[in-house]
């Protein structure tokens, strides 16, 4: 029996009682029992509410006015009866989870106690996972995650750990081996953040003891054995649609991460970049960086993999602005990726026009002023780029004439 049903059968029994009550003394003065009746009948109304506006906050791009009629404004009733509330809320861990979730949900991230609160509340969740209905468990551990990946995406500190906590009990929670009644796959969005959240904790963990269901602790293992342990563990989750796509962008990254440029350029054919626009717009990106680790790498394997890729750079690039301006005018909620793209994308194209400068002109003091000038000024377009893509571009930048 689900929350909502349990909630809805004890009301429903309450009022029964009230109403033989009445009967039975053939009068209508409240009976003691009305309090509990309307408890009941909040607790039904703060338990969807609560669902709904913990997505409304976790996904404002989607839940909005244009999209939905729905604003800030329409959750009043309901936190005004969480106010009213709060104490009896406190004592229901099915409310309780998702009230302090979205409590969370709304702090500052750059606050130092954010991350130490969000892991207690982690912490309640897994303490009280047999409390709570299996879908309300693992959508406050996504609303939570969502939360952390937006702070490591600015660059706030402290998440890292929390973030890849939050992924991996995810996963575990619904798609490890014997978790019943689960008739869905493993989203691939989560299996990809579960890789990246990994490769950010590269040089913090010892891969030799990170445990999690499904992978056996071994004495030997590297980032990229255990990647590759999680792989073969999850893999068969994951939509047999989509499997081979997502395991070859979780590849990539991985192999681009360690520098095997080679290993990262032989996973590009396997991603299906037609199945989503972010998709698409980022494996292009990956791919620029990827052949042009390539060609600058100075030896035959890595020649031979560029030509294998066939990467044509100013083709690619001119592909992708299309790319990126039809997706700003087909969906508006994907304006910010855009622009995001958009960025990275006129930065590399100033920095293959300075290299060309830069092997092109004979050596002066005039070259290497005007390098550093327009470096500079390169770098100030860039800006706080917060991406990999952008320290990448960053490393490249500072290495000519260097």
């Amino acid at each position: 029996m689900t929350t909502t049903d349990l909630y809805a059968s004890e009301l429903e029994e309450a009022y029964e009682k009230i109403m033989q009550s009445e009967h039975v003394s053939e009068t209508h003065i409240p009976p003691t029992g009305l309090s509990l009746v309307a408890w009941y009948a909040d607790r039904i109304t703060l338990l969807n509410g609560l669902r709904l506006y913990a997505r409304f906050l976790s996904y404002p791009l989607a839940f909005n006015e244009k999209n939905v009629s729905l604003k800030s404004e329409d959750f009043n009733g309901l936190l005004a009866t969480v106010a009213r509330r709060l104490e009896q809320i406190k004592s229901e861990p099915p409310l309780y989870a998702y009230w302090r979730t979205t409590e969370l949900v709304q702090l500052p991230r750059e606050d130092a106690d954010t991350p130490k609160l969000i892991s207690e509340h982690t912490d309640y969740l897994l303490k009280h996972k047999e409390d709570l209905d299996l879908e309300d468990y693992i959508y406050s551990l996504s609303h939570l995650g969502n939360y952390c990946f937006a702070a490591i995406n600015n660059q706030v500190p402290g998440y890292l750990k929390i973030a890849m906590d939050l992924a991996k009990y995810q996963i575990e929670g619904k798609y490890s081996t014997g978790v019943k009644g689960v008739k869905c796959s493993l989203p691939s969005l989560l299996f990809i953040s579960m890789m990246m959240i990994i490769l950010l904790n590269d040089k913090k963990l010892d891969w030799t003891k990170v445990k999690m269901k499904g992978i056996e602790p071994n004495d030997s293992f590297t980032l990229k054995d255990w990647t590759e342990a999680f792989i073969k563990a999850y893999r068969l989750k994951l939509h047999s649609s989509r499997r081979i796509s997502c395991i070859a962008q979780c590849r990539m990254r991985r192999d681009f991460h360690l520098e095997d440029f080679v290993g990262a350029a032989k996973q590009i054919p396997l991603i299906d970049v037609s199945e989503n626009d972010l998709i698409k717009l980022s494996t292009r990106r990956m791919e620029l960086m990827i052949h042009d680790e390539l060609i600058h790498a100075g030896n035959k394997l890595s020649a031979k993999a560029a030509n294998k890729l066939g990467t044509n750079p100013p083709a690619l690039v001119k592909t992708m602005r299309a790319n990126i301006n039809d997706l700003a005018k087909r969906k508006e909620i994907y304006l910010y990726h855009a622009d995001h793209f958009m960025q990275w994308l006129d930065a590399f194209t100033d920095l293959r026009e300075l290299r060309r400068h830069y092997e092109n002109r004979p050596d002066s003091v005039e070259r290497s002023q005007y390098l550093w000038e327009k470096r500079t000024t390169i770098l100030a377009k860039l800006g706080d780029y917060r991406h990999i893509s952008g320290e990448w571009l960053r490393k490249k930048l500072q290495c000519i004439d260097q």
